[in-house]
């Protein structure tokens, strides 16, 4: 079995400086904490259960997906 040797971090999408900012928090050494993107896609999956890996409530629609991250966002369970 092969070893994690490093872990290489990249922006994808956005304004790396931005990013960086965002998810940096109050870390003084420059390293993205992705802890806060994993925790709200928890959020999401346990909220909503077409977002659920592998179900019958999976959507198949791209616009069915859309309107229930709405709704979670309009009632205030996702800021």
């Amino acid at each position: 079995m092969e070893r994690l040797s490093k872990v290489v971090q990249r922006v994808v999408f956005g304004d790396p400086e931005e990013v960086l900012e965002v998810l940096c928090g109050n870390n003084s050494d420059d390293k993205i904490n992705t802890s806060y993107v994993e925790r709200l896609n928890l959020t999401i999956r346990n909220s909503l259960a077409r977002f659920i890996r592998r179900t019958m409530n999976e959507s198949k629609d791209q616009r069915d997906a859309f309107k229930s991250f709405w709704i979670l966002y309009r009632h205030g369970i996702i800021l």
